[in-house]
């Protein structure tokens, strides 16, 4: 992530540019404001082209990632993927249903389910990761609102899901 001139930005941000970090090294909590605040500033700075983006930072600043929504009557936050608690080791992430919540002006989120309770991201294994990538055609998932889109695509957060590597599953 750099700066392409000079512009008004957070504080936060401007730590991340003089510390070399991009925003999938976020030193944030993830999920929390902070983070969702960065990586917003991020897309919105990026989009009016005064950042340059690569790689992970890029593909995170394209999604809708930290903007908030409603979901069962409460706010979450979009395309943040997680562990989902209720299904072992499967993931799940908030989408944008396409509807708005009239009483709050939000994005209505539905919820993705994807990966199995009985398998784990084995991403850290070169052989495996590129089997996986091929089998599931990861080259063509760009529809964000499917499983497969999010299978093929959870290495971006790999730090902060814990993920013993970044390397695309």
């Amino acid at each position: 992530m750099k700066s392409l001139a000079k512009f008004k930005m957070s504080v936060e941000l401007e730590w991340h540019l003089n510390n070399g970090l991009g925003i999938s090294e976020c030193v944030f909590m993830y999920g929390s404001e902070k983070f969702c605040d960065l990586i917003i500033e991020v897309r919105e700075l990026y989009n009016k082209g005064k950042l340059l983006l690569e790689g992970r930072d890029k593909a995170i600043a394209s999604l809708k990632t930290g903007e908030s929504a409603i979901f069962e009557g409460k706010k979450v936050k979009l395309h943040l993927p997680d562990w989902d608690t209720h299904k072992g080791k499967a993931m799940k992430v908030f989408i944008d249903s396409g509807k708005t919540d009239e009483k709050t002006g939000l994005h209505i989120a539905k919820i993705i389910r994807f990966g199995s309770s009985e398998l784990s991201i084995k991403n850290h294994d070169k052989g495996a990761a590129d089997n996986f990538q091929a089998r599931h055609q990861c080259d063509s998932k760009t529809d964000v609102n499917t499983a497969g889109f999010w299978s093929c695509n959870i290495h971006l957060f790999a730090k902060q899901l814990g993920l013993k590597s970044d390397y695309p599953w």
